[in-house]
């Protein structure tokens, strides 16, 4: 009787410390995927912003480049704006689902490895 009661007390000590050492593991799991989560966020992030000044910028000097070859300024703001329009015509009609899948996959592949 006194061998099952140490070896009951031994199993519930060691199911308490699996317990602990578990519990810390997925402690630690989440961790590590909220890390990588915010690091890929950050990094396309940043890469967002990079491509938005580029274009802003870009858009600005052919916007003025085009006014100056028409002699009309606003003219030329309605052509880039008009080309700007159909890319986003394009996109919604062609591109809008690939895109979003792209990132859910690449969300999906870093919460799940």
């Amino acid at each position: 009787m006194e061998k099952n009661r140490n070896a009951i007390g031994d199993f519930t000590e060691e199911l308490k410390s699996y317990a602990e050492i578990k519990s810390e593991d997925i402690k630690l799991a989440a961790i590590e995927k909220t890390a990588l989560l915010s690091a890929f966020l950050s990094s396309s992030l940043i890469v967002f912003l990079i491509l938005s000044l580029f274009l802003v910028t870009g858009s600005l000097a052919l916007f003025f480049w085009i006014g100056k070859l028409v002699n009309n300024y606003a003219l030329g703001m309605g052509i880039v704006c008009s080309f700007f329009f159909m890319l986003l015509l394009i996109y919604l009609t062609f591109f809008k689902k690939s895109f979003r899948k792209y990132f859910a996959n690449k969300i999906v592949s870093v919460l799940a490895n």
